[in-house]
């Protein structure tokens, strides 16, 4: 699956050591995929699931459950749940490890005092919070009618990821409150590098002045867009979350679903609205349509060889790129999958997540500037 992270972060090191020998300035990109399926943490699970069962645990997820599937669950199966989060929780310890020896190295070589370091990750996971996604098939994973992995929902676990800045001209402590997106990272760090910042640029320079001297942007009502291939998401002013599934999905019957995020931050009971729901609706739509041949390829993967050959050089598996089987999970009341497996645990099922973990990005200036 790809390099664990002191490996990832010894590699960074490499580049940065002789960087710094030659005086020169640098980028460099780091992809951690140590918070991935299928969660064999090479510390091993440090976190002891066995303190986290409890009575109120195990309820969440049942009344997560559609009616159908409540048969299904027991508390052999809430086990192997809390195992699995153990052991996920233990590659982000793992991940934690390796970016502290980066920016110890940082510290210690001087390096830190003049280097822009960005740490964001392109999503989250689904940890069996809520039902599998409506309207599709249960896939081939540990107790499939609850929603596990990602890239098929864009409910807060999946869209919610840190974003960090970290040195010349970012405050120690200082955290914006207001909803934020990705597409902030490069007019971000073109304006704390002094660096113009090109035409047509979607997102919002956070922090920073920028050549222009114009003051960081963040306004309240922003509305910020999410996608995967099964719909999109736009969620306003940090207040409304509205989904729209696919057109094909909704003629399958797929309802589009509206929470309010300050009530309801787990997105669990969906809000009737119907003019703010056509509202945002109608925002979607004409986004979509205005940027539908841009993002046409965030779709799926391609089937090229360029595109096969590309994704393989970040480490990603044939496993990996392939749709996963479709099953129908758990029988009820034996905790037995339909294969025989073991409900809670040793063996592991199959992998078909899309991406890794997180994303660590230093760019060097030129010249020395103070924090």
């Amino acid at each position: 699956m790809g390099w664990l992270a002191d490996e990832v972060t010894g590699r960074g090191l490499e580049v940065m050591e002789r960087a710094q020998a030659s005086d020169e300035p640098f980028f460099l990109s780091l992809h951690y995929f140590d918070p991935h399926d299928p969660y064999k943490p090479a510390i091993g699970k440090v976190f002891d699931s066995a303190e986290r069962l409890t009575k109120e645990r195990m309820a969440k997820h049942a009344a997560a459950l559609r009616p159908e599937h409540r048969a299904y669950y027991n508390p052999e199966i809430y086990r192997g749940i809390e195992d699995r989060i153990a052991r996920y929780d233990s590659e982000i310890l793992q991940l934690d490890q390796g970016l502290q020896t980066l920016f110890d190295w940082l510290e210690r070589s001087g390096v830190g005092e003049n280097t822009l370091v960005v740490l964001t990750a392109d999503h989250g996971e689904g940890l069996w919070q809520r039902a599998a996604t409506e309207g599709d098939k249960l896939q081939d994973v540990f107790f499939a009618p609850l929603y596990f992995q990602h890239g098929e929902q864009l409910y807060d676990e999946q869209i919610h990821v840190p974003l960090i800045f970290r040195g010349p001209g970012v405050a120690a402590g200082v955290r914006l409150q207001s909803t934020v997106s990705t597409l902030d990272i490069v007019p971000t760090v073109l304006a704390l590098l002094d660096m113009a910042a090109p035409p047509g640029l979607d997102g919002l320079a956070l922090l920073g002045t920028g050549s222009n001297g114009e003051t960081p942007q963040n306004p309240a009502e922003r509305s910020i867009l999410s996608i995967c291939s099964r719909g999109t998401t736009l969620t306003r002013a940090g207040r409304w979350r509205y989904h729209l599934p696919r057109d094909y999905r909704l003629e399958k019957g797929v309802q589009p679903e509206l929470f309010n995020l300050e009530q309801d931050p787990a997105e669990l009971v969906a809000v009737l609205d119907k003019t703010l729901s056509s509202d945002l609706e109608a925002e979607v739509r004409a986004w979509l349509e205005k940027h539908e041949e841009r993002f046409a390829d965030q779709l799926g993967v391609g089937e090229g060889a360029d595109e096969r050959e590309a994704m393989e050089s970040l480490g990603y598996t044939d496993n990996e790129m392939t749709a996963p089987v479709m099953k129908r999970g758990m029988k009820p009341e034996t905790g037995e999958s339909e294969t025989g497996e073991s409900e809670n645990g040793e063996e592991q099922e199959s992998s078909q997540a899309a991406d890794g973990g997180a994303r660590a990005t230093g760019a060097k200036q030129n010249s020395a500037a103070e924090e």
